[in-house]
């Protein structure tokens, strides 16, 4: 189990990772170029990590309902992508920056989760996929939104946006309801979440990679 948190967010890049790569004349450099990044955000994964268990610490392990949405909120989603985002100043991007973006944030992700497959207990359900499938979520709707800021329609902009902050806020939700008994309500929330995030992706998947 803890082998799939390990893995399961490389491969998911990786497949994207060599379409991206694909489609473009320089198949090789590119490829490289978006490893790179991947590697950066990795490597970034490893002091935010520390901010990460820090956000858990904040709010007290409690059962009850506000204190232990806070906590899963904060350590489980809104921390890993509000650092993955804040690293997106760093370095200059090309002009199709989406694939960029997603390999930076992936990276930082994969990272997160690996090392919660490390220093956690946990083997539910919501661990070992609803975690990493709402990380890469939140990783691919923030990179949409802040690749087509320059070029997409302001409501699409304005959708991408509210559903990439939405991905972490619900992602709590799920936490908090898969925590305190209701593992069904948990996953029919993630699953709407991530059918919302692939619909959008889906939508504006050939502009994005543009």
């Amino acid at each position: 189990m803890k082998l799939f948190l390990v893995v399961c967010i490389p491969l998911v890049a990786w497949g994207f990772l060599e379409h991206a790569a694909a489609i473009r004349t320089d198949t090789g450099r590119e490829r490289r170029r978006l490893w790179s990044q991947f590697a950066f955000g990795a490597i970034l994964g490893l002091p935010a990590y520390f901010f990460v268990s820090l956000a858990r610490g904040i709010a007290p392990e409690s059962f009850r309902m506000v204190p232990l949405y806070v906590r899963l909120t904060l350590g489980d989603h809104l921390v890993p992508i509000l650092i993955g985002l804040a690293s997106l100043v760093v370095g200059t991007m090309p002009a199709h920056r989406f694939a960029f973006f997603f390999a930076r944030l992936a990276g930082l992700a994969a990272v997160v989760t690996a090392m919660d497959a490390l220093w956690l207990g946990d083997r539910s359900g919501y661990r070992l996929f609803l975690v990493p499938a709402l990380r890469l979520a939140a990783a691919a709707l923030a990179a949409l939104g802040a690749s087509l800021l320059e070029r997409a329609h302001p409501r699409t902009i304005a959708v991408a946006v509210t559903l990439g902050l939405s991905v972490p806020l619900l992602g709590g939700a799920t936490a908090t309801m898969a925590s305190t008994g209701f593992a069904t309500l948990a996953f029919l929330v993630g699953a709407g979440t991530l059918i919302g995030a692939g619909a959008l992706l889906i939508r504006n998947w050939e502009e994005a990679l543009a």
